[in-house]
């Protein structure tokens, strides 16, 4: 009794193309927006390989390939190089008839995102974000004049009298930070310590104490280290450094002798002669 095994082997060919379909397709859904994938499929490649066991010429076909785009000179830098430029004059007769619609599509598509940029400039000018958003040295003069004859909504020019409470109590906020490098840096730790701790339930109660938004928060008080560990021990964030013990029984300790060292330090290396309190 004999049986038929059937034994494989691999083997190496070159394999020709002659016919390939580019195909051109959006990243996303958002046509415009999110850029587009280029491939090249051929279905037709054919070659001939000689086995190595018995020696028989296999002939191939329907063979098939994918290419990326660098196989037809197209690159990031969208530079038309010599491999592109010969394949577009080659299928001229392809694209050229529907290059007039493909021009409105995107006439239209521009035009909409102007109109989109015009009404939100109507709402808040793109300089707004340049000359205002981005100036903390702004004065208030100078936010006055340019709201009045810079913006095109009328309710922001209104924006002078109508917040003004909350204009003074910003630029007072201002005038404090900027009066003394110490004070920025207290107002930077309270305010980064409220900001990444706010939802804690240790801190929760104690929004007013800590809250830049609030005029009684700590950051507008200097106080010295004695009057801070007081204070703080009131509000039972003080103890010693966390330990694994702490750890496991879910205490937090917000703060402690190490890292109020090194706040203290901080303010003393900015020489400020008296530690004072400075109200908004």
């Amino acid at each position: 009794k004999t049986r038929e095994v059937t034994n494989y082997s691999k083997v190496r060919f070159a394999c020709a193309y002659e016919n390939g379909r580019i195909s051109v397709a959006p990243n996303s859904s958002n046509m415009m927006e999110s850029g587009f994938g280029v491939a090249v499929l051929y279905c037709d490649g054919c070659g001939k390989a000689r086995l190595p066991k018995t020696g028989v010429i296999h002939h191939f076909q329907g063979r098939i390939a994918v290419m990326g785009k660098e196989h037809i000179g197209l690159h990031d830098d969208m530079v038309e190089t010599d491999t592109l430029k010969g394949i577009f004059e080659q299928t001229i007769d392809v694209w050229k008839p529907a290059l007039p619609k493909l021009i409105i599509e995107h006439n239209a598509y521009r035009r909409k995102l102007i109109e989109k940029t015009r009404e939100a400039n109507k709402v808040l000018g793109d300089g707004f974000w340049y000359y205002v958003f981005n100036n903390h040295n702004l004065s208030r003069e100078s936010l006055t004049t340019y709201l009045k004859t810079k913006e095109e909504n009328s309710s922001i020019h209104h924006i002078i009298k109508t917040h003004a409470t909350a204009l003074n109590f910003l630029f007072r906020r201002m005038d404090y930070v900027n009066a003394h490098p110490a004070f920025k840096l207290w107002y930077v730790f309270w305010d980064d310590f409220y900001y990444q701790n706010k939802d804690m339930k240790i801190v929760i109660p104690h929004e007013d104490d800590f809250d830049p938004l609030k005029a009684t928060s700590i950051c507008y008080r200097i106080k010295k280290r004695e009057d801070l560990e007081k204070w703080l021990k009131e509000r039972k964030m003080i103890g010693i450094a966390p330990t694994f013990a702490n750890a496991l029984l879910f205490r937090p300790i917000l703060f402690h002798k190490y890292n109020l060292d090194i706040l203290y330090k901080r303010i003393s290396e900015l020489q400020i002669p008296d530690l004072v309190s400075v109200k908004v």
